[in-house]
């Protein structure tokens, strides 16, 4: 297309004042702000493939991370393409910023998958998913029927996995003792991606809420959307597992199928908080985590406080 949508989230982010915290339904007290931040990692190469306390467990970020970069353009196009029918001057500005959080979140990545490279050739995976989202933005854009509104169910796809993003990046924070001892860079990636995702867990949900969206769409295309997410992050194990010859090994099986549902259990911890997705009235701020906020920007003053939104 055109149009290059992470440039233009990175270049209309507003400031800091444009976003305060306020009120909105659901919570108590109001919603943090959302801060663009830029952390510039660099990774190690020889100690990508299996950074994770050498566990095959690696595996699960590195399947992934090469799907959030197609993902969060995917997210970014969704979401802004309502722009123009959002007339609420707070929620617009949001909208910039979960934009901005995306194009920022997509380049780290970018970097983490180029590390990984030698090892993996997450780059041609990074293409597929690419030219299989654009395909789907392409078709979806293109249809506007009273019944079937495309930009409205790329939206509802993207409130879906924002969900999904959020309720796991609940889980990494809450249990951060499986990042004790890991290369730094990697532990503060996947924080700070956690992190943001919480922050701006409710934008997609609030624009979804704002152009017309309806409960029974969104639960029928989040079936849609986890079984994409789910499908496509085992398929990429699988091919993972391929290059390291590993494919049928058993230690290899155990400790991924561990760390998911088991040690931490990420997929098992996070279930209850799935589900409740599927609830008519639900709203992403009914899981109030702020306190994980508060407890990951102690953890990492130097990351949660920097660049130009550190101000609030």
């Amino acid at each position: 297309e055109a149009e290059d949508p992470m440039q233009e989230a990175l270049e209309s982010t507003p400031g800091p004042s444009a976003t305060p915290a306020r009120a909105r339904k659901h919570t108590a007290e109001p919603r943090p702000p959302i801060r663009v931040r830029r952390p510039g990692l660099a990774f190690d190469e020889a100690r990508t493939r299996r950074w994770l306390h050498g566990s095959a467990a690696t595996l699960i970020a590195h399947a992934l991370s090469p799907l959030f970069p197609a993902g969060e353009r995917f997210f970014i196009k969704a979401v802004m393409s309502f722009k123009d029918e959002i007339t609420d001057p707070a929620l617009r500005a949001e909208m910039r910023k979960f934009a901005a959080q995306e194009a920022v979140h997509t380049r780290e990545h970018q970097l983490y998958d180029a590390a990984a490279e030698t090892h993996y050739e997450l780059s041609s995976i990074e293409n597929l998913v690419q030219e299989d989202l654009r395909r789907l933005w392409v078709g979806l854009r293109s249809v506007d029927r009273p019944w079937f509104r495309g930009r409205r169910i790329a939206l509802a796809f993207t409130v879906g996995l924002e969900h999904f993003t959020a309720i796991l990046g609940h889980q990494v924070l809450s249990r951060q003792d499986w990042l004790d001892g890991v290369d730094p860079e990697f532990a503060t990636l996947w924080s700070w991606h956690a992190a943001e995702e919480i922050e701006h867990k409710a934008v997609a949900f609030d624009v979804y809420e704002a152009v017309g969206g309806n409960y029974f769409e969104r639960s029928l295309v989040m079936l849609w959307a986890t079984l994409s997410i789910v499908f496509g992050m085992f398929r990429v194990i699988w091919h993972l597992l391929g290059k390291d010859g590993q494919r049928f090994s058993a230690t290899a099986w155990r400790e991924i199928l561990s760390f998911l549902f088991v040690s931490p259990g990420a997929f098992t911890r996070a279930l209850p908080a799935y589900l409740t997705y599927f609830r008519p009235g639900f709203h992403p701020w009914d899981h109030d985590d702020r306190h994980l906020l508060e407890r990951w920007r102690r953890a990492y003053p130097d990351v949660a406080h920097e660049g130009a939104d550190a101000g609030d």
